[in-house]
């Protein structure tokens, strides 16, 4: 059996070969709490900055135990929209102005050079967060990225992405929250 693209589907769940009655209140619903989430992500770092006069509210645990609520739900939002709808959602993609414009691009036209770095980061005091690292690491990229176009390179292509390593074991999305970025 094919799909509308001529793409063989025998091996896809059959749940996603009709049109189903899907009940969207269950998604609105998901979409609320989400919303609910941010707001009171922007009212804790509001409140943090404002309670310490400080430059940055990054490194405070009640942002770590809101973000990681945002990512919860995010991540329930994945997993309901492929489950109800067969949509591999792209809610959390991010972009900004101009990235729409530009095509993807095709391995075919890559060429050049790859470069790869890693870091194995453990944190070792309470106030230390991997996500700050890992902002860190893609304000790197970015930086590198700049510098090489800067002194006549075309950086086609950059990313950074994090995985967790627990016990010898790797798990590059342990609570279905990707971080991974392209630039």
């Amino acid at each position: 059996m094919t799909n509308f693209d001529g793409e063989d589907v025998d091996d896809v769940d059959p749940k996603h070969l009709s049109p189903l009655n899907v009940d969207p209140q269950g998604l609105h619903g998901l979409i609320d709490k989400l919303t609910q989430a941010l707001h009171e992500y922007v009212d804790v770092a509001v409140g943090i900055r404002a309670e310490f006069d400080a430059a940055t509210s990054e490194d405070d645990p009640r942002i770590d135990a809101v973000e990681d609520r945002v990512g919860e739900i995010n991540a329930e939002i994945s997993e309901r929209f492929e489950a109800e709808l067969g949509l591999i959602s792209a809610h959390t993609n991010e972009m900004w102005d101009g990235d729409a414009e530009e095509d993807d691009v095709e391995i075919e036209s890559l060429s050049g050079s790859v470069f790869e770095m890693g870091f194995l980061v453990v944190p070792t005091t309470a106030t230390a967060s991997v996500d700050n690292a890992f902002a860190l690491v893609e304000s790197g990229g970015q930086r590198i990225a700049d510098h090489l176009a800067a002194i006549g390179f075309e950086v086609q292509e950059w990313g950074a992405s994090r995985s967790y390593i627990e016990e010898g074991t790797v798990d590059d999305d342990p609570d279905g929250n990707d971080r991974g970025t392209d630039g």
